[in-house]
Formats: C-alpha cells, structure tokens, sequence
C-alpha cells in the first residue's frame, strides 16, 4: 500500500531523474557549432576582401591563393589571402555557402598565382 512518504519520495525520484536527463542533453560549449550570424559575419568580410580593390603586385611572390568559402577560391594579394584563409579556417563550420546562402561545391583545380601587368591573378590556362 502507498503511503503519502513513498508517493513522496516516488514524486521527488522522478524530478530529480527529469532534471538530470535535461541536463545530461544540453551540448558542451566545445560541441556547439558557431551561430548562423557569426558565419554571416565571415562571410560578408571574406566577400568584402575579395572585391575590394584589385590586387596589386610587383612580383608573383606578392600573390596568393585563397581557399573556396563564398566562392570556389581565387587569387589576390598575400595579406588578403591570409585574411580570407584565416576566417575560413576559424569558421570551418559555417560550411559552403554564398552570401544569398546558397550552397555550392567546387570542383578541385590547380592555383597558380601570377603577377598580371600589376595585378594578381591566376596563371593563364587556368
């Protein structure tokens, strides 16, 4: 027979059980991919990088590659190139998207960054 004790400690089990359960299903701040707005934010400055003014260059050695993440990668100068390489590689979870959050996939290709009459490019033929 049920005592009022036993429903109880019967009731108190069950909350404390539920509590552990919800807790146990929260992620871990180390498993949580990066919000929706942070990847925007990459997005919009690896964008703004890659159109602002042409690269200029003096020499092949002032050029660089940048990997596909709003477009299927280029060539621009070394310090935009990093900069566009180092914000995908912080966002690797943003994933492949365009600023309209289209989702695209390249094809892989050679990059060979070439110095174009004072502007960054990639070599012909490519």
């Amino acid at each position: 027979m049920w005592t009022s004790r036993h429903l109880k400690l019967t009731l108190c089990l069950g909350a404390a059980l539920a509590l552990i359960a919800c807790a146990d299903s929260t992620p871990s701040s180390g498993s949580v991919p990066a919000p929706t707005s942070d990847c925007d934010q990459r997005r919009e400055r690896a964008q703004a990088l890659i159109t602002e003014a042409p690269a200029a260059c003096a020499s092949d050695a002032d050029c660089a590659c940048y990997p596909a993440f709003v477009n299927c990668g280029g060539v621009t100068d070394r310090e935009r190139a990093s900069a566009i390489t180092s914000l995908k590689t912080d966002g690797r979870d943003c994933g492949y998207e365009n600023l309209e959050g289209q989702s695209f996939n390249c094809a892989p290709r050679q990059c060979t960054p070439r110095c174009h009459e004072g502007t960054c490019g990639r070599a012909s033929g490519e």
